[in-house]
């Protein structure tokens, strides 16, 4: 948080940076009481100062108690700030309560320590639904100036160009706050299509030089992992001419060509689901020469909430098959269409959801057994809820809310609808990518090895949830990411979602379980045994570390140990049909890809073989480097503090000062000052 704090004193000083933000993170406060800001030339007193908040959980498990919330008392209101430009100084304002800092050094309630995350003590598994963050790719990037000037507690509307259009961006710092989004250098990142033309760049070089053929490999490599699709097929395509016999080019031209091809129809098991699911006037919805047929009730099919679903699915088809490729290996792609039905209401959701046995991840699921995606017609989560009934109830006395989007009407209105509609692509991109790579697990096989027809996963087989939950989380795109991002690290700004930040803090913490008592939890599926077994925040708090540890296994096997991590899905497939396993039995699958049995007796797990993979496993994953680290850390500063609770105001100094002037004349004579003692024991 201290870098807008930093940036405020900067600018304050006459020499701001004159660097632009082109991703920025929006907080709206959809609880907030809009309050009129003080006009220019008026002094501001500043409120007390804060409780601690209360720390992490002992060492030990997940779920260790957070400690005592801080105890000292609030400070003195601070000294009048210096002359402005003009006008009269205002007078100081009367010392407040204690609570907890926002970005731009703005006070919200606080001092009350938040529910347990992987850690246990600070994290949360979801937001309050107070605050609302959307993150979202600017058109015309930001000036920092503006970011720094809203510190200062003005509204001052901002013109901004996104793919949807105009916004006049509101921050206010009591309702609204904008961050950039920067890297480990507090500079501004910019955007991936700037990247992708700085490597395009340096990989060609003059117009006369002739890239290297493993230069452009890199590249693809690059454009893949960054969802840049068109992108990659350009630079595999220039690659095909320059090297037509590499390995790699022609395991691509041999998915490209199947992927021409059309998926056959799936027309009886359309009209066996309308009827299962009492869906019968439903209709299809595909895309020309598609491997999709999405269900739904929707009466125009070319509906943008359509085709948007079925983009999102083909796009996930072709991003995980040709990201085998560049491993190597070539998957079969569905010979049938692949079904996704999207029921018209939430309620109609939940009650097909009742019907299958399969977990909700983002917006949506997957049921293995039956080979079905369903796909909520909303985000589910509560944050963007509460977003949602503030925007539709203020939308009562707007005519048209798309002119919202074109950089008209209330500019607060404005910035709600922007946020709202970054919300919803966010959710339907983490869905897609999510529950469509569980589908694409049960519905492609691997080519040269075996028989093509076995998909990976075989719906048959009673595969453990952390695979499941694992792979498709490999190649998952989860809420609040600033880009596409396949098969690297998460880059969402929200901790919940980002499980390497919460891995790596876990770690710092020393709240993991050892690495070889943690494999073999996460082998045989204990933590989500154990999230189901609890309630409430525990039940979070463990659900989210199983869903941690299962990602960083799956990312560990699928950048380190492919083959094994394939040789485990056949023995899986050599497993019992429709049958839940013991411990033995899933530790044994695992041990037998993996070459952990022990020589002597190949029907038992080695437990050194298996110790020395484990800390292996946990070295790499504990050394990745994290690019969201500062802004996870910011948001969930921001997390806390939706949480918090106040406090009764404190008794003040009524001799302190009062807090720094506006951009007018000098402070006034102080009001009271301190705040009262920090918050309660960290629940």
């Amino acid at each position: 948080m201290q870098r807008w704090l930093l940036g405020m004193a900067v600018l304050l000083a006459g020499t701001v940076s004159l660097a632009h933000a082109e991703y920025i993170v929006i907080v709206a406060n959809v609880g907030a009481t809009k309050e009129k800001p003080p006009a220019p030339g008026q002094g501001q007193g500043q409120f007390g100062g804060f409780g601690n908040q209360g720390g992490f959980g002992n060492q030990g498990g997940f779920n260790a108690q957070g400690g005592p919330g801080g105890m000292q008392p609030g400070g003195l209101g601070a000294q009048g700030g210096p002359p402005g430009l003009a006008g009269a100084g205002g007078q100081g304002a009367r010392g407040g309560q204690g609570g907890a800092m926002m970005p731009g050094g703005m006070q919200m309630p606080g001092g009350m320590q938040m529910p347990g995350g992987v850690g246990g003590g600070d994290d949360d598994v979801e937001l309050s639904g107070v605050f609302v963050v959307a993150v979202v790719e600017t058109k015309t990037p930001v000036d920092s100036r503006y970011l720094a000037l809203g510190s200062s507690g003005w509204s001052m509307p901002y013109p901004v160009g996104t793919k949807w259009g105009t916004t006049k961006l509101v921050q206010d710092k009591r309702q609204f706050w904008v961050l950039p989004l920067v890297n480990v250098d507090s500079k501004p990142l910019p955007s991936m299509s700037k990247k992708w033309e700085a490597k395009t760049k340096d990989v060609h070089g003059t117009k006369d030089s002739t890239p290297l053929p493993a230069a452009l490999l890199d590249l693809a490599d690059w454009a893949l992992t960054h969802g840049m699709l068109p992108e990659f097929t350009k630079t595999m395509d220039e690659l095909a001419l320059a090297d037509k016999e590499n390995p790699t080019v022609k395991n691509y031209l041999q998915v490209k060509a199947d992927l021409a091809k059309p998926a056959a129809s799936n027309g009886k098991e359309i009209q066996r689901w309308k009827s299962r699911l009492s869906f019968e006037q439903y209709k299809p919805a595909e895309k020309e020469k598609g491997h999709y047929t999405l269900l739904h009730n929707n009466a125009n099919p070319e509906a943008p909430e359509i085709q948007a679903r079925l983009t999102r699915l083909e796009e996930n088809l072709q991003t995980f098959l040709y990201w085998f490729v560049l491993k190597g290996k070539v998957l079969s792609v569905p010979a049938q269409r692949l079904i996704v039905v999207m029921p018209g209401k939430i309620q109609d959701f939940e009650d097909t959801k009742k019907k299958f046995d399969a977990p909700v991840i983002a917006d949506g699921f997957f049921a293995h057994r039956d080979n079905i995606a369903v796909f909520a017609p909303q985000r589910l989560d509560s944050q963007y809820d509460d977003l949602h009934t503030v925007v539709s109830n203020r939308m009562q006395n707007i005519g048209d809310p798309l002119q919202l989007l074109k950089g008209k009407g209330d500019p607060d209105m404005q910035t709600l609808m922007l946020m709202l509609k970054a919300l919803e692509e966010d959710g339907q991109l983490a869905t897609a990518s999510h529950d469509g790579t569980r589908q694409l697990l049960a519905a492609t096989g691997l080519k040269g090895l075996g028989d093509p027809e076995r998909p990976l996963l075989p719906r048959s087989v009673v595969a453990p949830e952390w695979v499941q939950f694992g792979v498709a989380s490999v190649f998952e795109t989860p809420s609040s990411s600033p880009w596409i991002n396949i098969g690297q690290p998460s880059v969402a700004c929200m901790p919940q979602y980002n499980y390497l930040s919460q891995y790596q803090e876990a770690t710092h913490l020393n709240k993991l379980d050892q690495p070889p008592v943690a494999l073999a939890k996460v082998i045989t599926d204990q933590y989500f045994q154990e999230a189901a077994s609890l309630k409430d925040k525990d039940a979070k708090a463990t659900l989210l570390k199983a869903r941690t540890l299962s990602w960083s296994v799956a990312y560990f096997l699928a950048q380190k140990k492919l083959d094994g991590l394939l040789r485990y899905f056949r023995e899986l497939d050599k497993l019992p049909r429709d049958l839940q396993f013991d411990n033995e039995v899933l530790l044994g699958a695992f041990a037998r890809a993996f070459d952990l049995t022990d020589a002597r007796n190949p029907a038992a797990v080695d437990n050194s073989k298996l110790a020395s993979f484990a800390q292996e496993w946990h070295s790499y994953i504990k050394a990745l480097p994290d690019e969201m680290k500062e802004m996870v850390k910011d948001v969930r500063d921001i997390q806390k503090v939706s949480h918090a609770k106040p406090n009764q105001p404190g008794q003040g100094n009524p001799n302190a000062p009062g807090g720094p002037g506006g951009l007018g004349g000098p402070g006034g004579p102080g009001g009271p000052g301190g705040g009262n003692l920090g918050g309660p024991r960290g629940n």
